[in-house]
């Protein structure tokens, strides 16, 4: 740029953080404390800042200087950086010619110059992370109305983008396990979940083979290599080759619950796990811990967080402790709507965090709760509540009205039904985007067993059903091009197994709809009906909260 500066000073890039009251927490300065006009010193100008979810900043401006054209950078201070630092200026785009414009509409120099119209710094949309930035730099001078030279109004500018990627936060955690069941010792299993915004690629801190998951005698059992690609929201699976016994449970299109990566070595029971963002047991700590899960009897606390989940008797049965994806703590007499909306709890407290559940709903160490395991892999599909709607089957009448729940008293004690079964009916509508080819329910609410200790509290059991017809629907979504009253075909939803739930599902057992699939998908925009079928084991007040899963 031209023109002598009348003014001794430099100019800086600068940003301030501060408190919901206004007070300064930190500054961010970027700088030439020896610049002048004439030594090649830089100056900055036109800065725009903005930051991400997990508190990086990126800082764009124009740099230049009196041997430099004026060019487009940034500046970068993450959120492990020490407060009031900021790291060097990287100039992406250089200035590529000389510029200068001045201020006067009639041409004279008055020794100004005009720069600065355009800079933007903004977080990126899709992730949260990323951040991005535009800013100016001088153009070589082309053409009539730009004459190449140094002189007065010789300048052109441009703008020049780049995006400025960062790790984030590697937002995984251990979002179920087990460290037994039926097969003995050895039947585990341990789920990660990337509960993030965009998708985790494994990358370890150290070099290493990848993350891994450690038990606490600081020995690595599972490997998740480098370059993994966890989708969010989705999850991974880790799996003792030597015993596990869900290999056969429900997953994708066409898959099961296989181990994405595999382990031998039994844990004991009670042992505290954690995830590690390293293969190296040299550099197992809480700098590379991403997450841990430990009883209160596990001593070491690198691999529990807070007091720890409640220790348990080794029996062989199928269990799994699971985080918690209503918020209630897996209270089967609380009621209301689900504080965490469906997302699994982390409050950096395995004691609250995480709910206990076995098939026979026995007392286990003072914790019981009918349930299932339901480990999910790489393959499987994903929770998707915001992605569909699933009003009554005939919103024309009251939720508590028929079609869209129906109670039978016949008892049917062999199916976990001795006081009857309440049939709820659905219209599930999807909103992805995209064809739907995978389509299960999670139940994460229900009043079941032991509430039938509780007087005034129902006792559900999560069944199997087959597809109905109903007739008499007055909803006109739902009746679809056919007039109403229409009669329409509510599909059955099937109780996943293994693991066989001879006392009906319960807390985290899953329901899918078997007619959706990769030959049959259902289109964008598109519904089916549903229907869920719970026994009645003991009548009263009652929940049933589900989450919805999809591929893709």
């Amino acid at each position: 740029m031209r023109g002598t500066p009348t003014v001794s000073l430099r100019t800086a890039a600068q940003a301030y953080q501060l408190s919901p009251a206004a007070a300064v927490l930190q500054r961010i300065r970027v700088e030439d404390p020896t610049a002048t006009d004439t030594n090649g010193g830089k100056w900055y100008g036109f800065a725009s800042v903005a930051v991400n979810r997990v508190n990086d900043v990126v800082i764009g401006y124009t740099q230049f200087a009196s041997n430099q054209f004026a060019s487009a950078g940034y500046s970068v201070h993450l959120n492990t950086d020490a407060p009031n630092t900021v790291r060097d200026p990287v100039i992406y785009q250089a200035g590529l010619g000389y510029y200068d414009k001045d201020f006067t509409a009639s041409g004279t120099d008055t020794g100004g110059n005009r720069w600065g119209d355009y800079s933007i710094t903004q977080v990126d949309p899709v992730n949260d992370t990323d951040l991005w930035t535009i800013q100016e730099l001088a153009n070589p001078p082309v053409g009539t109305g730009n004459p190449v030279g140094t002189g007065n109004n010789s300048g052109r500018w441009n703008t020049w983008w780049a995006k400025i990627e960062f790790q984030g936060l590697d937002e995984l955690n251990i979002s179920e396990f087990r460290l037994r069941g039926p097969n003995g010792p050895t039947d585990e299993f341990i789920e990660i979940y990337n509960f993030g915004p965009a998708p985790v690629t494994v990358q370890s801190l150290d070099g290493s083979a990848g993350y891994s998951v450690a038990a606490s005698d600081g020995v690595a059992r599972c490997i998740i290599p480098n370059g993994t690609v966890i989708p969010s929201q989705g999850h991974a699976l880790c799996t003792n080759s030597a015993g596990y016994s869900l290999d056969s449970y429900p997953a994708g299109d066409g898959t099961t619950a296989t181990g994405d990566f595999i382990y031998a070595t039994d844990i004991a029971d009670n042992a505290g796990i954690a995830l590690f963002r390293t293969s190296n047991p040299v550099n197992f700590s809480v700098a590379t811990r991403l997450d841990a899960a430990g009883s209160t009897s596990e001593a070491n606390t690198l691999y529990k967080e807070g007091s720890g989940y409640p220790a348990i008797t080794g029996f062989n049965i199928d269990y799994s402790f699971f985080r918690d994806l209503c918020g209630k703590g897996g209270s089967v007499t609380q009621l209301g709507a689900c504080p965490t909306g469906g997302l699994p709890k982390d409050t950096n407290d395995n004691a609250v965090d995480f709910v206990y559940v076995d098939t026979f709903g026995v007392n286990n160490g003072g914790v019981q709760r009918l349930g299932a395991p339901g480990p999910e892999n790489l393959s499987s599909p994903i929770q998707r509540n915001n992605q569909f709607a699933a009003p009554n089957l005939d919103t024309t009448v009251g939720t508590s009205s028929p079609p869209n729940r129906v109670r039978t008293l016949t008892s049917d004690p062999a199916n976990n039904s001795t006081f009857g079964t309440l049939d709820i009916r659905k219209r599930v509508v999807n909103n992805t985007g995209a064809p739907v080819t995978r389509l299960r329910f999670r139940v994460i609410d229900i009043t079941t067993f032991p509430s039938s200790s509780t007087p005034g509290f129902a006792d559900l059991r999560a069944r199997t059903s087959t597809t109905v017809v109903v007739s008499g629907v007055n909803d006109t979504a739902t009746c679809g091009a056919a007039p109403t009253p229409c009669t329409v075909t509510v599909e059955g939803t099937t109780l996943e197994t293994p693991p066989p739930q001879p006392n009906g599902g319960g807390f985290n057992s899953s329901l899918s709809a078997g007619t959706v699939a990769l030959a049959t998908p259902i289109a964008p925009g598109e519904s089916i009906n549903v229907r869920f079928l719970l026994g009645i084991q003991q009548t009263g007040s009652f929940k049933f909260f589900v989450n919805i899963e999809a591929l893709p």
